[in-house]
């Protein structure tokens, strides 16, 4: 990076302004960034074979997108891949663990469940299938939209054996405390992002549901709803290395999936890009979905569409508005997952500076935990970063 361009990007995050002056002069300055850097790779780029490892979807034929080969969220390396639809000889030629049938990429089989609601209910014609929110018996944060269909199970069932289960009672707490925060819609539209402050606003004990989805991964059996492909909070990103959202929102709007490669390369890191552009709401599933083609139309309109997700996560304990007291893993994931976003719009030198500084104050975090601190991991964080302070105090 020139010396120039980092003293713009020094005086930008450092002088006390409002937050939207901020998000402008940032996006402004980071598209400056990537304008002339990107055209000169480009001038020299050719066309990767499938399964070559990549940086962005532009390396690869027009077919194909650079993408992760599995849904392990720890995985680093990235290939070329054809999404779901496209034309395959084998798994390996198709993106996040996805399948090759009957020469056509599509979804891979889910780890081993329990019977699903169906078979129960041909079973017991009297049983009620009902999907487990917070407060209900036996709630372990498995949700739709975590890893899938969400959890159910047998409402008679729940009451004969929890008699002091009261369902409508538990909805009304749960939508109460939806009202309180300003979260629009019902159970069907929540995210698990939105349960987690509702368990928070309840005072209830919070479920970490970074640590539900590792759960689901490993293969936990959970008893699984019947899969509905018009679930909205199935169609708003997957958790992990998945970047299937990121394509079809990029197919809504004919851009090419090199538009996003400064914007968003993983479902959830245009997830936060999303909700950072939005703090404080707490965004349902139907309102994430109308942000993402927001940004295509920013995108498609040459409009910057960067701003300092990391930076507005901290104002708010991560990307979405996370309570001091969640789960260790969820708090990591919520603010790691905004700096990854921003990462994007920074040069390689800037983003592994970031990244370093992020991980040391993570470890002095984890030290402060252990010794029975309670703040929070943004709480912790925003001091550390002038800009985060100078927002919070506007």
């Amino acid at each position: 990076m020139h010396q120039r361009t980092f003293d713009q990007f020094a005086r930008i995050v450092s002088e006390r302004r409002t937050r939207r002056a901020v998000v402008g002069q940032f996006a402004a300055l980071v598209f400056g960034l990537i304008g002339g850097g990107f055209q000169a790779r480009t001038a020299s780029a050719q066309t990767l074979p499938l399964g070559s490892e990549c940086m962005a979807s532009f390396e690869c034929a027009e077919t194909e997108i650079c993408s992760y080969l599995t849904t392990d969220f720890l995985s680093t390396d990235t290939y070329c891949c054809r999404p779901a639809g496209g034309q395959c000889s084998v798994d390996a030629d198709c993106c996040s663990s996805r399948v090759c049938s009957q020469a056509t990429c599509g979804m891979a089989e889910p780890p081993p469940t329990a019977e699903t609601s169906d078979t129960l209910v041909a079973q017991d014609p009297a049983c009620t299938m009902v999907e487990i929110y917070p407060g209900y018996p036996g709630y372990r944060g498995f949700v739709a939209g975590l890893a899938g269909p969400g959890e159910v199970a047998c409402l008679e069932q729940l009451q004969r054996q929890f008699p002091w289960f009261d369902r409508d009672r538990e909805d009304q707490e749960n939508a109460a405390a939806a009202v309180r925060l300003g979260l629009a819609g019902g159970p069907k539209d929540w995210v698990w992002e939105n349960w987690l402050a509702i368990e928070a606003e309840r005072g209830s004990p919070l479920t970490c549901y970074i640590c539900a989805r590792e759960q689901f991964v490993a293969g936990e059996p959970y008893q699984a709803g019947p899969a509905d492909p018009n679930d909205i909070r199935l169609l708003v990103g997957t958790l992990g290395a998945s970047n299937e959202l990121v394509f079809q929102v990029a197919a809504r709007h004919n851009l090419d999936m090199w538009k996003f490669q400064y914007v968003a390369t993983t479902d959830y890191q245009l997830r936060a890009l999303a909700w950072t552009a939005n703090a404080p709401r707490h965004l349902n599933a139907w309102e994430l979905h109308s942000v993402y083609d927001a940004i295509a139309e920013a995108i498609a309109a040459g409009q910057g569409v960067n701003w300092p997700a990391f930076i507005i996560a901290l104002t708010q304990g991560g990307y979405a508005p996370t309570p001091p007291n969640a789960a260790y893993e969820d708090q990591l994931f919520l603010v790691g997952t905004a700096l990854e976003s921003q990462a994007l719009s920074l040069s390689d030198l800037m983003a592994r500076s970031l990244r370093y500084r992020f991980d040391a104050l993570v470890r002095s975090w984890t030290l402060e935990r252990a010794t029975g601190s309670t703040q929070g991991l943004g709480e912790f964080l925003c001091p550390n970063f002038q800009e985060c302070a100078s927002m919070l105090t506007q």
